[in-house]
């Protein structure tokens, strides 16, 4: 099992130091190879990694030379991943951070899927977000699902960090992600289209923690008023 794992740089700032807490851990993970794309139009974040990880081997760079949605990256690493011949591509936030176990028991999975979703935890207080994992229903809003250990739900929309991404559906059946799509858009979009083919999986014991950026939408009232706010 060839695995790309892809990691986008915009203007960090202290996530930098989670970048390269990321690079330490899947560095120390057979089978892995990293792809760090820089896309705020310079190679300021680049030129550091290089610095601090100059004798790891595994890890390649890329930078825009204009200001991009991280959509756009993440298709970089789709299409890296083909030329290459990878089996899978795994998503990754810069504000994100993973362990060994992260991405070890997503590659334990034995279900059929088009993607795997690792749970994402607020990093403040070790809650789930759920808005990053659901599904949407048939007018195209957005239901949270559950996420808890010991159960496995399928999924068919899901937030980009902490995916795991079936590279042979996406050579299969060219799905790639629409970079016309605003962002919040894009990722759920790209993940339903996957869906069609094959389910998503949501992997609750493989966890990924982030900040909790919408503590509005994080309780079922928010949820409800941002489903029908995607109705317009």
């Amino acid at each position: 099992m060839k695995i790309l794992a892809c990691i986008v740089a915009f203007n960090p700032g202290k996530y930098e130091k989670y970048i390269a807490r990321n690079i330490e851990t899947l560095s120390s993970i057979s089978d892995v190879s990293i792809l760090i794309v820089e896309n705020d139009g310079n190679e300021k974040v680049i030129n550091n990694l290089k610095k601090s990880f100059k004798n790891v081997s595994g890890i390649s760079y890329q930078s825009s030379l204009k200001v991009r949605l991280p959509g756009e990256a993440f298709n970089d690493a789709l299409h890296e991943a083909e030329r290459a011949n990878y089996d899978y591509v795994y998503f990754l936030d810069q504000d994100s951070l993973i362990s060994t176990d992260t991405i070890s028991l997503l590659k334990n999975e034995t279900l059929d899927f088009s993607f795997l979703a690792s749970s994402v935890i607020s990093e403040e207080d070790d809650t789930y977000l759920p808005y990053f994992r659901g599904n949407l229903n048939d007018s195209m809003t957005f239901h949270s699902a559950k996420q808890s250990n010991g159960s496995r739900n399928k999924i068919n929309a899901a937030g980009y960090t902490g995916l795991l991404i079936n590279m042979s559906i996406v050579r299969n059946n060219n799905i790639y992600i629409n970079n016309h799509l605003k962002i919040e858009l894009d990722d759920y979009d790209f993940t339903y289209r996957l869906s069609r083919i094959k389910p998503g999986i949501l992997v609750p014991e493989s966890k990924v923690t982030h900040p909790n950026k919408k503590p509005d939408r994080n309780n079922f009232c928010g949820e409800v008023l941002d489903a029908y706010l995607q109705l317009f």
